[in-house]
């Protein structure tokens, strides 16, 4: 009686480290995929055709355009 009692307590045991194991699989599965995509947000974007990344400007876009409309064009002469 005793050894059949050992060797489903055995199995028993083997079973839950199996189960274990698999579970930390996919939890170092899922923390890994989360790390790859936050740092393929981090990566700067490409302009279409281009090997560049865009340019980022930091300043706000009121600011931008209040820059832009004070620029010459650029065939004029300052008198």
């Amino acid at each position: 009686m005793y050894p059949n009692l050992f060797q489903a307590l055995g199995e028993s045991r083997i079973r839950d480290w199996h189960e274990q194991a698999a579970r930390d699989r996919l939890i170092k599965q899922a923390r890994r995929a989360r790390r790859e995509a936050a740092s393929a947000a981090r990566l700067p974007r490409l302009r279409p055709g281009s090997r560049r990344p865009a340019p980022v400007s930091t300043a706000p876009a009121d600011e931008q355009a209040g820059v832009a409309a004070d620029r010459q064009p650029a065939g004029s002469r300052a008198a």
